[in-house]
């Protein structure tokens, strides 16, 4: 009876052996693929934050030029000047 159970004990730690093996290795492709995609996401507002600032440095003086235009011919216009 005893050699009985020692082979049931014996296949069932290979078994957890083998549960235990595949497990790591899942985790390992997850923990991958969370890094992978933390790195597509932060690469995208990187690209984002970059294209923010160029548009803030080109369109902040043009804006500027713009209004100071604008509002010298609405003072000519309005005052006849």
């Amino acid at each position: 009876m005893e050699a009985k159970d020692m082979k049931e004990l014996q296949e069932l730690r290979e078994q957890f052996s083998l549960i235990n093996e595949k497990l790591e290795k899942q985790a390992i492709i997850n923990e991958a693929l969370i890094k992978e995609s933390m790195k597509e996401k932060i690469s995208y507002v990187e690209k984002t934050y970059k294209l923010y600032i160029t548009a803030v440095i080109i369109g902040a003086p043009i804006l500027i030029l713009f209004f100071a235009i604008y509002k010298a011919s609405a003072a000519l216009w309005i005052f006849g000047i």
